[in-house]
């Protein structure tokens, strides 16, 4: 398992996915990327390393995410970048980016801001969110 800090936050690659806490408070848990290619296939990552303010994840066929965490004022901020390092070209159905488990009571609200994610845009209220 390998940590890193910023600020109050605090983001660490385990076995079952990142895991982000501010504080004491476990708020995203089982954090997974995951890269889905046009023909259904799915890839997951083979590599990861979490260093100073980024975690780096290298998948099968010479793609790579990389995911840097700064903050924006209290909130962390999270920039996701995608990598092909091969000489071909690779058709992609989607990337499902640090997916993983909201813990329940600790959001009030939330900012949907792709319709492609969640189904919704705008700022929600959790439970009006998850319905």
């Amino acid at each position: 398992m390998s940590t890193l800090l910023l600020s109050s936050w605090k983001i660490s690659s385990e076995p079952n996915g990142v895991v982000i806490r501010q504080g004491q408070s476990v708020l995203w848990k089982e954090a997974a990327t995951e890269i889905e290619l046009a023909d259904g296939s799915r890839l997951h990552p083979a590599h990861s390393a979490l260093r100073e303010n980024s975690l780096t994840l290298d998948f099968p066929g010479e793609l790579c995410v990389h995911h840097q965490f700064t903050l924006a004022g209290q909130h962390l901020r999270v920039a996701t970048t995608l990598f092909n390092r091969s000489p071909r070209s690779v058709p992609l159905r989607q990337v499902a980016i640090l997916a993983g488990t909201l813990e329940p009571g600790l959001w009030q609200r939330v900012f949907a801001q792709s319709e492609t994610m969640t189904g919704k845009t705008g700022i929600f209220r959790i439970p009006e969110l998850l319905s």
